[in-house]
């Protein structure tokens, strides 16, 4: 959804044109503060992963609370992806894992 891919922080979704495909969708979930996850930046301690999508925990808690949906080494060699969080979580400041306990530290929302 456009709102959830942080599209209205690059003014990217209008609320003053005309007729576009998902505007009725797209306006509710605007008006009435429908939005509970975004994209963020992550940074990852772990030199690969084995397959993605993978789930996100808060540390020391079981249940997931976001995914991991793409990674990648960039120039340093750091592992750095995207990761579909709750907005409550990514403001939290809690530290995240992945299942096999590497930590993830939030960089910030995608748009930054």
């Amino acid at each position: 959804h456009p709102l959830n891919a942080n599209l209205i922080e690059f003014d990217g979704v209008s609320f003053d044109k005309g007729c576009y495909v998902g505007q009725e969708v797209t306006s509710r979930m605007h008006w009435r503060g429908g939005i509970k996850k975004k994209l963020y930046r992550v940074e990852i301690d772990a030199a690969s992963l084995a397959m993605l999508p993978c789930p996100l925990h808060l540390s020391g808690r079981a249940p997931a609370t976001g995914e991991l949906r793409s990674a990648a080494l960039d120039h340093e060699g750091c592992m750095r992806g995207i990761a579909w969080l709750p907005i409550e979580t990514a403001e939290s400041g809690q530290v995240l894992a992945l299942g096999s306990g590497e930590t993830v530290r939030l960089l910030g929302p995608c748009h930054a």
